[in-house]
């Protein structure tokens, strides 16, 4: 994944990212991940930005939608869930939006 800045705002794509504490604590008590990186995984500053472009999908690949589904709603109003088509209707996700109509810009706040 990566993370841009622009004129004071932030936007975080994660890429092919398994954001799930459960799993990382799982890979590291399996001696798979050092505490050390396993330490990194948990503390990625993905919550922590104006706009954020997250993977969801089939795990270990992809962060499973629970996981998603359980941030803080102070996220989730960020959050656009990509590589996906479908979202359960009471997931209070969204799917980013496709195509040039759907461009997402830094700049302008979210709508919902």
């Amino acid at each position: 994944g990566f993370k841009v800045e622009w004129r004071g705002r932030s936007m975080v794509f994660t890429g092919d990212h398994l954001n799930s504490p459960p799993a990382i604590d799982q890979l590291q008590e399996s001696g798979v991940l050092s505490k050390a990186r396993a330490d990194d995984l948990r503390m990625l500053p993905l919550q922590e930005t104006d706009l954020l472009l997250h993977e969801a999908g089939a795990p270990p690949i992809h962060t499973p939608l629970d996981v998603l589904m359980a941030l803080p709603e102070r996220v989730k109003d960020r959050l656009f869930v990509v590589h996906t088509s479908a979202l359960p209707e009471d997931s209070q996700l969204r799917v980013a939006p496709t195509g040039t109509n759907g461009t997402i810009r830094l700049h302008q706040p979210q709508k919902s």
